[in-house]
């Protein structure tokens, strides 16, 4: 017997039809690596968040000290840095800090299985309900509320809207349960970039997603699989 399996390559999707035992350690594969890649973000933005905050009391001394060229200089690093951005969202915590709290499960359907797919997201005591479709959920001064769960056309282009107007520093979280409409507007993949995604949900896929307005694309944590997956990675 041979299955069907779909796999998640760069910006492109393709599927190749495998034996089972094939089958088994590609899925093996592809789920450990979305434990690393999540990791490395998770660590990634911790140590890029200590080196912001050390660079901007350098920054305010050879400012102090009129050292106008140095303090540019810095600057226009701390710029072009971009993941976990200073939030001006009051008080919102650091992109590390807010990660401790943070609790996301996704899981897609597997074949006419009804009973298949959950997605839940929390952050500390505080969390929102998930229906059938993408649930995406934003943090603003330390909130967590819920934004929306799409399933069609028209809920994926108020999600993208609303998405544009949310202020800079703003944390966003977002995971499917069971499985959604695909009829994404053009502006979709392009939105989710805008807040640190890499690849976008654009398959039938078990899909997380963390990021913040104003990271770069990549910058935030995007896990995607084909069966039940969360954040933190489970450790084995």
């Amino acid at each position: 017997m041979r299955i069907l399996i779909c796999l998640l390559c760069a910006a492109t999707s393709w599927c190749a039809a495998l034996p089972d035992d094939a089958a088994k350690l590609v899925a093996a594969f592809e789920k450990k690596r979305t434990e690393i890649e999540a990791k490395a973000a998770a660590e990634t933005a911790k140590e890029q968040d200590s080196l912001a905050k050390s660079l901007r009391k350098i920054q305010e001394r050879e400012s102090k000290a009129h050292h106008s060229e140095a303090s540019i200089t810095i600057k226009n690093y701390l710029d072009g840095l971009g993941a976990a951005p200073v939030a001006t969202a009051k008080t919102n915590k650091s992109f590390p800090e807010f990660l401790k709290d943070l609790r996301v499960i996704s899981q897609v359907y597997k074949s006419d299985d009804i009973q298949c797919g959950t997605a839940s997201i929390s952050v500390g005591v505080e969390a929102v309900k998930c229906d059938r479709g993408l649930t995406a959920a934003k943090v603003i001064d330390g909130k967590l509320a819920l934004m929306k769960t799409c399933r069609t056309r028209a809920d994926f282009d108020q999600l993208v809207t609303d998405l544009d107007a949310l202020p800079a520093g703003a944390y966003v979280i977002m995971a499917l349960q069971y499985d959604t409409g695909r009829d994404f507007p053009d502006s979709w993949i392009k939105c989710l970039r805008s807040l640190g995604a890499k690849e976008g949900l654009a398959g039938h896929v078990s899909y997380i997603f963390i990021g913040g307005k104003g990271m770069r694309a990549g910058e935030g944590i995007e896990i995607i699989g084909s069966d039940i997956i969360q954040y933190p990675p489970v450790n084995k």
